[in-house]
Order: C-alpha cells, then structure tokens, then sequence
C-alpha cells in the first residue's frame, strides 16, 4: 500500500539512544492507526550509517507492504549485538542499531496496542 506523501498521515515519534548515535524512527500510520510505514534516521545524510538506516527502512517498508508484521520484523531483528553498549535506563542497554529499532517498534507497539499483547516469548521487553 502506498501511502502519498503529500497528504498528513498520523505518525509515532519515538527517539533511542544507540552505539551509534541518537536513533529517531518514525511510525507512519493509515487512517485505521495502522502502522504502513517506518522511517529511521540515525547519522548525517552521506555517513555509513546514514545509508545503512536508508536501506532497512526501505527493506521494512517493502515487508509491511507484503503483510510481514512489526511482531514479524522484532523478532527477525532481535538479538543483533555489537561490543558497545549505551545505557537507556539503569536496568536496559541498548547493544546495536538494530537492537535499537527493535527497543522502538516495541515502545510503539506497547503503547499502542497495551503491554499485554506483547508474548513471551520477546526477552528484551522492558
């Protein structure tokens, strides 16, 4: 489903410190308060980094539009680790960039949806 971007969408904004940088990802949703769409940004525009957030967010995007769901992504992306880590909380590290995004869809989907839809079986839920 394409979404124009001409027209206001309702969107999440949520920001996640990583071993990166300040990570911001955006969820865009339909007018139902689905989420259609993501948008990470982390880095300035011509860095690795920058460019390597370009493309999942495209990857994610092509997933969502064939059904995959943000359950689907978190768990396909869960446990992707570095060496450094940065503190979100005394008790929560965040290891990676995708281990911050991962922190992010489930900050969204918890707030969106209420914390007891999340399954067990998602270790790094806070």
């Amino acid at each position: 489903m394409t979404i124009p971007y001409n027209v206001p969408q309702p969107l999440e904004a949520i920001n996640v410190p990583t071993t990166d940088g300040e990570m911001f990802v955006f969820f865009i949703e339909d007018a139902h308060g689905d989420c259609k769409r993501v948008m990470i940004m982390i880095g300035k525009t011509g860095t690795a980094i920058h460019a390597w957030t370009a493309a999942l967010t495209e990857i994610v995007n092509i997933a969502l539009d064939q059904g995959v769901t943000l359950m689907d992504i978190c768990n396909s992306l869960s446990n992707i680790y570095t060496d450094k880590s940065v503190y979100l909380t005394k008790d929560r590290r965040i290891y990676s960039g995708p281990d911050g995004f991962v922190y992010a869809i489930n900050r969204y989907i918890r707030t969106k949806y209420a914390a007891d839809v999340v399954p067990f079986d998602m270790p790094w839920v806070d």
